[in-house]
């Protein structure tokens, strides 16, 4: 943790505009949030420079009311997602995919944290670029951004992003 004033700071000297701040929802996984949804909406009213995303855990039923409810309540503008760490499939249809489908219906992009875990407990079997292109070609209207280009998985996460024009890479 450190004062807002020295993370602007850091933002004026990288000379970088605007960051994204993402919470990251654990419950099922950890029996925690790290940094909730309602902690990264009172950061991002302290600044115009910081934008707020939301986290969900997939494998709860209530996920999707629950994106709902901070995109509509905390002015969340996109949802965060590591498959590693929450354990939980990307391409899992019955957890992930009604929460893909609250994205689109937001209209609202989706982050996933795809590749290695520094987390000694995040799987990465479950952050494989390549289980996003079924999500890719099930919901086309989705923007994913993939997270660490994937690493080490950078040239199947650059595949992805050069063969489907709403796939980008952090």
């Amino acid at each position: 943790p450190q004062p807002l004033d020295t993370l602007l700071l850091h933002l004026d000297a990288g000379e970088i505009d605007r960051a994204v701040m993402l919470p990251l929802d654990c419950t099922t996984a950890h029996g925690t949030t790290i940094v909730s949804n309602e902690q990264v909406a009172w950061l991002a009213e302290q600044s115009d420079r910081l934008l707020p995303f939301a986290s969900v855990d997939p494998t709860l039923p209530d996920a999707p009311k629950s994106l709902e409810h901070a995109v509509r309540s905390y002015g969340a503008l996109g949802l965060k997602l590591d498959p590693a760490l929450q354990q939980f499939a990307i391409d899992d249809r019955d957890h992930a995919y009604p929460v893909y489908q609250a994205c689109v219906e937001l209209g609202i992009p989706v982050l996933i944290h795809c590749g290695m875990s520094w987390a000694p407990t995040g799987l990465a079997s479950h952050a494989h670029p390549l289980l996003l292109e079924r999500v890719i070609h099930d919901f086309p209207p989705l923007p994913i951004v993939i997270a660490h280009m994937g690493w080490p998985w950078v040239r199947e996460s650059a595949m992805l992003a050069i063969k489907h024009r709403h796939i980008c890479l952090d």
